[in-house]
């Protein structure tokens, strides 16, 4: 349950195996980092189990966290990719231009 919203675990399968997928079609596999910037969800879940079967290293961040923060963090884990919500990413590129 995420929410009003129901999934099953074929459900969750199916989603973690398409990210999977799209992180293979990107060149990112085994030993890559792959940043998640997502709030407690099912699409969180999905994205951390298709990192896992991609065989990528998965870097949680906070959502909750200062914006000058994520670049600090991103740097220093060396990630190859960030898993973000567009909605997310708007609101960090307005705060980034008040530091």
């Amino acid at each position: 349950v995420d929410g009003e919203r129901r999934v099953s675990y074929g459900g969750l399968w199916d989603a973690a195996c398409r990210f999977a997928a799209a992180l293979a079609a990107r060149g990112i596999g085994a030993g890559d980092r792959v940043a998640v910037l997502l709030p407690n969800s099912f699409e969180a879940v999905a994205a951390c189990y298709g990192a896992w079967l991609a065989r990528a290293a998965i870097v949680p961040l906070n959502v909750q966290a200062r914006a000058r923060d994520y670049a600090v963090w991103l740097a220093h884990a060396q990630t190859a990719l960030l898993v973000i919500i567009w909605r997310r990413l708007q609101q960090l590129s307005s705060r980034a231009a008040s530091w």
